[in-house]
């Protein structure tokens, strides 16, 4: 037993020198690759758990504040900043693509929290390492020759005495005397002194609430398929023939039936009719035309108070009718949320929000190898409503798909049209189809949105049909 896990141990120990020997040497070469692995450890991993302790007092962690070069959002990197005479510098040891590098250089403005105190810096310059090696400790300038470090970050501290100049510099207030204390896993930015006194009564009356979970588990699905390449087609659908039976049935029966459910059913006869629009990668050779449409969907619930978005995936829809989709649509609204298994929700709950990114680059790999198991978590296309949730016309168009097909319902929107001399009013659905042009080219796209759409304005479905034979054999998918 003794021998086992001193084998288990060296192992390991020879495992973890080998990685350490891999990361010295391809920092020093300045490897794309070596660089790139290091920045996704960070940023998935080495980060999340640096910024729980990182800025505090007794901590050599810093935190640098940052404003995104093209969204404008704000940002928080743990680095290690050291204090010069006039603001601080910044070894840059994976080169100067660094995602907070090119924000900082870009706005020209950024705030540094140091031993719990928060300074506003600008002037960002990069500066030779041998001009600032001095600043740093000893162990430090070891580190940075061994690694090959070239360059350092080197920023100044600015004074800022009214608002209008720390707005000026994208920070909305003086942060002269921010203090930076952690509640859980908020961040309090306090103004102590020297602001105005209008300024105190608006910091009074803002909130800072934890960054909910689900938006992580989002934001990292999204930055999972964002290197498709989209194909979006906008459509102006007249829905006029469905509304007015949707209504009708409302004000005999006193039900609401589900307009989503409505477009779910003409999606599932679309696809079954264009299947290249909803085949799944199997491997790099062959693609899976499934014989079934999962179409997947989220729908709003309120938790906790607060409002969330649930995955529910309707099981071949081709197959269903416009009433048994409205059934199922109504009982996920009100389903056990320990019970929901797709779309990640199992995921999205137990796993840690550092975890995400590893798990969905990890079920792409799965799902591309065993498009069966992608087809039960993720389903074969994706419908978002947005526009249920809102009034008048307008599109959606969204940034990436997890699968080839994606319909974004937008608002509803009436227009005035003359037909046969005659002025009437008509209703348009502002719809969205979007395609990943990897794996299906404009022409079959074109079809199946051309007959997707007369399905819609036809009313499909939407007159009682008796249910569907439920022993009929189930139609298999094709491997082509």
């Amino acid at each position: 037993m003794t021998g086992a896990v001193l084998i288990a141990l060296a192992v390991l120990v020879l495992a973890l020198s080998a990685i350490a020997i891999v990361y010295v040497l391809g920092i020093r070469s300045k490897s794309s690759s070596v660089r790139n692995a290091a920045r996704r450890f960070h940023h998935g991993v080495g980060n999340p758990l640096q910024l729980r302790s990182a800025g505090t007092p007794g901590t050599f962690a810093s935190v640098v504040r940052h404003q995104g070069r093209r969204t404008g959002r704000t940002y928080e990197t743990p680095v290690w900043a050291v204090p010069t005479e006039d603001g601080f510098v910044i070894a840059i040891v994976y080169g100067s693509r660094t995602d907070w590098l090119k924000n900082v250089l870009a706005s020209g403005a950024a705030a540094i929290v140091h031993h719990g105190e928060t300074c506003l810096v600008d002037q960002p310059e990069l500066v030779p390492i041998q001009s600032a090696r001095a600043y740093f400790p000893a162990t430090l300038q070891r580190t940075h020759r061994l690694v090959g470090v070239e360059e350092c970050l080197r920023v100044r501290r600015v004074k800022v005495a009214r608002t209008s100049t720390a707005r000026a510099l994208g920070f909305g207030t003086d942060v002269a005397g921010l203090d930076w204390r952690r509640r859980g896993r908020s961040v309090l930015l306090v103004l102590e002194q020297g602001v105005e006194e209008e300024t105190m009564t608006q910091q009074r009356e803002d909130q800072v609430i934890p960054y909910p979970k689900s938006r992580h588990f989002m934001e990292e699905a999204i930055h999972s398929t964002h290197h498709k390449p989209m194909m979006h087609g906008l459509l102006e659908v007249d829905v006029t023939t469905a509304r007015g039976y949707l209504r009708e049935v409302k004000a005999r029966t006193g039900a609401s039936p589900s307009f989503t459910a409505f477009v779910i059913a003409c999606l599932g006869r679309a696809v079954d009719e264009h299947k290249d629009v909803h085949a799944l990668r199997k491997g790099n050779q062959h693609l899976v035309l499934f014989g079934e449409v999962d179409v997947l969907t989220w729908i709003e619930r309120e938790i906790a108070g607060q409002p969330q978005v649930l995955p529910c995936i309707v099981r071949a829809a081709n197959r269903k009718t416009f009433w048994e989709i409205h059934d199922e649509i109504r009982v996920a609204q009100v389903q056990d949320l320990a019970k929901i298994e797709v779309g990640g929700a199992k995921a999205s709950q137990l796993l840690p929000a550092w975890l995400f990114r590893p798990y969905f680059s990890l079920a792409t790999r799965i799902g591309k190898r065993f498009p069966q198991a992608w087809k039960q978590r993720w389903g074969t296309v994706t419908i978002s409503a947005v526009g249920m949730v809102g009034n008048g016309a307008g599109w959606g168009i969204p940034p990436s798909s997890p699968s080839i097909c994606w319909i974004t319902v937008g608002g509803i929107g009436p227009k005035r049209e003359d037909l046969d001399g005659q002025i009437t009013t008509r209703e348009y659905l502002s719809l969205t189809v979007s395609f990943d042009h990897n794996l299906v080219d404009g022409a079959p796209a074109a079809r199946f949105t051309e007959r997707f759409k007369e399905l819609i304005e036809s009313g499909y479905g939407l007159i009682e049909q008796e249910r569907p034979v439920r022993n009929e054999r189930r139609p298999q998918p094709q491997v082509v």
